[in-house]
């Protein structure tokens, strides 16, 4: 997470420096949660008089928001279709620039989990797997559809 902070405090810079107002609203996917937290911390020693909102959730729940009229100045999704869309639909006041790449990966407390790949999930050994619930974690669909794709 230590590489998006640059470029996510860019934002703030770039906004504090443009914005009429005191204070920005950002709605922010809440597994930015400690990078954001952070990033918010910095911001507010380097711009005392502007105030910083972060709103943490759901992106697809903050895309319908912004779609009804929700009054976000930022919005950081997990999945940039959700922003790509609303750029696209007319509510975007710049262009969609993406912050981070993010990767599923496999992880087991009891194998080595870097001589894993998905093929391995068939192994009778591993019994259960878990992911992100596909419904509202884009991580949880993606790591479907790598499921799905792969024939697991």
């Amino acid at each position: 997470m230590r590489r998006i902070i640059p470029l996510v405090f860019a934002f703030f810079v770039l906004l504090s420096g443009t914005a009429q107002a005191e204070k920005i609203t950002v709605a922010a996917a809440a597994d930015l949660k400690f990078a954001m937290d952070e990033i918010v911390v910095a911001f507010k020693k380097a711009n005392p008089a502007d105030g910083v909102e972060i709103i943490y959730g759901s992106s697809g729940k903050f895309h319908t928001q912004i779609k009804q009229g929700a009054p976000y100045d930022l919005f950081f999704s997990a999945d940039i279709a959700f922003p790509r869309e609303l750029a696209k639909a007319g509510f975007a006041a710049s262009p969609v620039v993406p912050y981070a790449v993010g990767r599923i990966v496999l992880w087991s407390s009891s194998v080595d989990a870097s001589k894993l790949t998905l093929d391995s999930l068939a192994d009778p050994k591993f019994t259960r797997i878990a992911i992100a619930n596909p419904k509202h974690a884009p991580y949880g669909k993606r790591a479907e559809e790598a499921l799905r794709a792969s024939g697991l």
